[in-house]
C-alpha cells in the first residue's frame, strides 16, 4: 500500500465518489493536477538531497527517498548524492538505510556493487543484510558469491536460522527461484483444496513480477465463478512492488502464499483512491482465530504447523509457497488488493505499463481521463464479482507459476481449473 509520505503538499488532493448511478470523480487524477504533482516532486527531491545527511535531516532524505522511487527519477545528481550517502553509511539510522537500499535497490541495478558487499559485511541488522546481498546477488549469482554470502551470514548471525527474513534468504541463496518453480507442484492440487469451504480469490503470477498476473474467483461450492455465458470470470492483477524486493522484505514485491481476506472497504488513501478494497491480512498480523475466521481458535497461538495445514500435501515443503507465512512473521503487514489513483506515465518505460506498482500490494489497474473521471476499473470488476455471491472474507492465494517473460493469459489455466472442478 503506497504511503503518504508527502502529504504536507499535496494537500489539494482529495476524493469524491459518487453514487454507484454516477460517474466516479477523483481530482488528483485531473491531468493538470497530475502534471502540478510531478513537478512539487521533483522540487523536493534536488532540495532534500542537497541537504547534508544527519539526524536532522534524514527524515528529509528519506520523503526524497520515497519520491524517487514513485516517479523513477534517476539523474546525475541523484547518482552522486546516493554515492555520498553510502559513504556516510554506517552513521545513519536503520530506519534510513532501509528507505535508502531500498531505493537503490529499485532506481540502481548494478552501480553500487562494491558499496552493497561493504555494508553486508559490516551491518548486524539482519534486514539490511538481506537488501544488501539481495542487491549483490542480482547482479552476480553464481554458486561461489551465494556461498560467500552464506558463510558471511552464518558468522555474523548465529541464530540466522530463527530469524524470518534471513532465513528466507538462506532459502533464495541456496534454490534460485527460477530454478525451483521448474519442480512446482501440481496446480490442480492446489485450486481443488478446501480452504474452510471459504471462497477463495487465486492470483496467479510470474517469477518476473514485472509481468502482470491474472485472479480467478473459487467460490464457497467449489466452483469457479462464471459469467452469464459460461466464460471464467478473471481480471489482470500485478503483484509487483516499486522495489521488486522479495515478498519477505519490507516494501517487497505482494508474498506468495496464503492471505486471510478481512473484509471490504473503501480507504482513504490518496494512491489508492475511492473503489473498494480487499482488506488482506498474513499469519501473526492477526490472531489465529481472525486468520480462519474461526472463533473456537482465539486460544491458538501462531506455528507454521497452523499455516501448513491449510496446504495440500503435495505443496509441503515447497519454498516459495511459505513467503507469505515468514513474511508475517517479519512483521510484513497493509497488503491489500486495491485499485490506483496513480499516473501510469511514470511507468511507460516499464513492462507493468499501464499498471501501476505499490508497496507491495495487489493492484488492478484503473485508467482515468484527464477530466479526473473514471473509466476502467479492473478492480470494480473485482469487488463486484466477490460480493456477487455475498462473499465477504475467505483467503486469497498469490502463486508464481512459471518464469515466463510476458502477461499470464486464462487460456494458459482453463484445463486446470477444469479438472480442479472435475475432482473437488
Amino acid at each position: 500500500m503506497l504511503k503518504n509520505k508527502l502529504i504536507f503538499f499535496i494537500s489539494i488532493l482529495f476524493f469524491i465518489q459518487c453514487s454507484t448511478s454516477e460517474k466516479v470523480f477523483f481530482e488528483s487524477t485531473m491531468k493538470e493536477n497530475r502534471g502540478k504533482y510531478k513537478t512539487e516532486l521533483i522540487e523536493k527531491i534536488n532540495e532534500n538531497l542537497s541537504r547534508v545527511i544527519n539526524s536532522d535531516n534524514e527524515k528529509k532524505w528519506e520523503e526524497a527517498l520515497w519520491a524517487i522511487n514513485f516517479i523513477r527519477y534517476k539523474t546525475d545528481t541523484v547518482k552522486n548524492a546516493f554515492s555520498k550517502a553510502f559513504k556516510n553509511f554506517q552513521n545513519t539510522s536503520l530506519s534510513f538505510q532501509r528507505a535508502f537500499l531500498e531505493c537503490v535497490y529499485s532506481i540502481y541495478e548494478n552501480e553500487f556493487i562494491d558499496e552493497c558487499w561493504k555494508v553486508l559485511n559490516t551491518t548486524d541488522n539482519p534486514k539490511i543484510f538481506a537488501m544488501a546481498s539481495l542487491y549483490v546477488i542480482r547482479v552476480n549469482n553464481s554458486l561461489e558469491i551465494k556461498s560467500e554470502i552464506i558463510e558471511i551470514m552464518k558468522k555474523h548471525f548465529s541464530d540466522y536460522f530463527d530469524n524470518p527474513i534471513l532465513f528466507m534468504l538462506e532459502k533464495d541463496l541456496v534454490v534460485d527461484r527460477k530454478e525451483e518453480i521448474k519442480f512446482r507442484p501440481d496446480l490442480v492440487d492446489l485450486l481443488k483444496q478446501k480452504f474452510d469451504d471459504k471462497p477463495v480469490i487465486f492470483s496467479f503470477q510470474r517469477v518476473n513480477r514485472k509481468y502482470e498476473g491474472i485472479v480467478v474467483i473459487r467460490k464457497d461450492d467449489g466452483k469457479f465463478l462464471r459469467d452469464d455465458n459460461g466464460e471464467l470470470f478473471c481480471i489482470p492483477q500485478l503483484a509487483l512492488s516499486l522495489s521488486n524486493l522479495p515478498g519477505y522484505i519490507t516494501n517487497g514485491n505482494t508474498s506468495q502464499g496464503i492471505f486471510s481476506i478481512q473484509k471490504i472497504k473503501t480507504t482513504k488513501n490518496i494512491f489508492i483512491g475511492p473503489t473498494k478494497t480487499l482488506i488482506l491480512a498474513l499469519p501473526y498480523e492477526v490472531s489465529v482465530a481472525e486468520y480462519f475466521h474461526n472463533e473456537e481458535l482465539e486460544n491458538l497461538e501462531w506455528t507454521l504447523d497452523a499455516y501448513e495445514l491449510m496446504l495440500p500435501n503435495s505443496w509441503y515443503g515447497y519454498h516459495s509457497i511459505y513467503e507469505a507465512y515468514y513474511a508475517g512473521k517479519a512483521g510484513r503487514n497493509e497488503i491489500l488488493a486495491h485499485g490506483t489513483t496513480i499516473d501510469p506515465e511514470y511507468y511507460k518505460n516499464e513492462n507493468c505499463y499501464p499498471n501501476t506498482p505499490s508497496l507491495g500490494c495487489l493492484t488492478a489497474k484503473e485508467i482515468w481521463g484527464d477530466n479526473g473521471y473514471l473509466e476502467i476499473s479492473e478492480q470494480q470488476k473485482l469487488i463486484n464479482a466477490f460480493e456477487s455471491f455475498d462473499a465477504q472474507n475467505g483467503y486469497l492465494i498469490v502463486i508464481d507459476i512459471d518464469d515466463q517473460d510476458k502477461p499470464v493469459k486464462i487460456e494458459e489455466l482453463k484445463d486446470i481449473i477444469f479438472l480442479a472442478e472435475l475432482n473437488k
